[in-house]
């Protein structure tokens, strides 16, 4: 795969050397600036928004330097005097990656780390089909679908069938962000304090670089954000919000709305020509009362070692209309199997709407304890068993880790 293109700023006092790093690297398909001064260097980085700062000497030359001479999206490089392009090259590399990752797994700490995956969706064949024709096309997929039918897992699968397989994969829930700060996450930003003081930081795209980026909810995102969307897909650029400078992004994007997105069209909230840019290959996944013969199947991998649904309970399963989807499934599975611990899953235990076993689980049998308790009592058990470790106790219950944050301020646990 092509190296990817980077902003550079080379630090350097001798001129001769300066010169000829900045030649090189500029034939080599970067965009470089150079500088003889830290002021200089500093100055240039306002206007110029580098990715790494390259710096020549030896590793000891380093250590007698400030920790951060300039702000950069992934940090410095260092490469020696008498440099070799070809391994200049490959360092430059290593240092975007390694940037790269540190901006990645920034991201996950902040929003907690990568939610419980759903298990796997039954994929029509034609459908299955369509994804891996997806996989293999590097332009953008729409995904399109009620909510809970599955389309973070698919666009996962996208990105593992393709090229791009062993590239970082990232996702943003559109609704999550205002208008700036979603800019912020997405693009990057700059901002400058004083003459002498500003700060950089590197968005979603730049953490990405070549991989994969899927957008859910993309449908409520702000006009300047969708302007800012079209100008990447029809150039491959990008600026930081607050800054200036266009930066490179091979990223495959790959982007999801609950409702048809062509409503938002119509409804003047979505730009058109960025609608038609992202159509090019949509995916629409039915929601799950359009696959009844589909339910059963999907409910038992949801089921742990052991756990078995009576005859009764199916026909519930198979009768209800799933306005949640898959993620409703779950949740209703996991749920029942507290309460059933080692007895078969019945009808109570589902505590569907609109059944007779609602009323009989609100009103309660002897001996039977109210829902609520058994699920706080499970939570509770699950984190002490993972020592309060709050993506190894979701992963266990099976939940995502959103849904056991929510749990966990309702029961008001520690």
């Amino acid at each position: 795969m092509t190296a990817q293109p980077l902003s550079i700023l080379v630090l350097e006092s001798e001129t001769s050397v300066r010169d000829a790093l900045v030649r090189s690297l500029t034939d080599a398909g970067h965009v470089v600036r150079g500088a003889a001064t830290r002021d200089q260097a500093l100055s240039l980085a306002r206007d110029d928004a580098p990715q790494l700062l390259v710096l020549t000497g030896s590793p000891a030359d380093l250590a007698e330097r400030p920790p951060e001479l300039v702000p950069t999206s992934f940090g410095t490089c260092l490469v020696p005097d008498f440099f070799d392009l070809r391994e200049t090259e490959a360092a430059l590399q290593a240092a975007a990656t390694e940037g790269r990752a540190r901006r990645e797994l920034r991201w996950l700490r902040r929003h907690g780390g990568p939610a419980s995956p759903l298990p796997r969706p039954t994929l029509a064949p034609n459908f299955d089909e369509l994804v891996t024709l997806a996989a293999q096309s590097d332009g953008p997929v729409l995904l399109q679908g009620e909510t809970g039918t599955g389309k973070g897992y698919v666009a996962r699968l996208i990105h593992n069938r393709s090229p791009k397989n062993d590239l970082p994969y990232l996702e943003m829930d559109c609704s999550a962000f205002q208008s700036e700060n979603l800019d912020s996450e997405l693009f990057g930003s700059e901002r400058i304090e004083n003459s002498a003081d500003f700060t950089q930081l590197a968005g979603l795209l730049e953490a990405v670089g070549q991989g994969t980026l899927f957008l859910d909810q993309v449908d409520l995102i702000a006009a300047e954000s969708q302007e800012r969307l079209l100008t990447l897909l029809d150039h491959r650029r990008f600026s930081r919000h607050g800054g200036r400078t266009p930066l490179f992004s091979g990223a495959r994007l790959i982007v999801a709305s609950h409702a048809p997105l062509s409503e938002a069209v119509a409804d003047r909230r979505f730009r058109a020509d960025l609608y038609y840019r992202l159509q090019t290959l949509t995916l629409t996944l039915p929601p799950l009362r359009a696959r009844p013969d589909e339910i059963l199947p999907l409910a038992n991998t949801f089921l742990t070692a052991g756990a078995a649904l009576s005859p009764a309970a199916q026909d519930a399963l198979t009768a209800h209309r799933w306005p949640g989807n898959v993620r409703e499934l779950r949740d209703v599975l996991w749920r029942a199997q507290v309460l059933a611990g080692q007895d078969i899953i019945d009808v109570v235990h589902l505590a569907l709407p609109g059944t007779a076993a609602v009323a009989r689980a609100t009103a309660g049998s002897a001996g039977a304890r109210p829902l609520d308790a058994v699920e706080r009592e499970a939570i509770r058990a699950a984190l002490a068993a993972h020592r309060g470790n709050r993506t190894r106790a979701a992963q266990a219950l099976g939940i995502a880790r959103s849904t056991l944050l929510e749990k966990i301020k309702r029961y008001r646990l520690p």
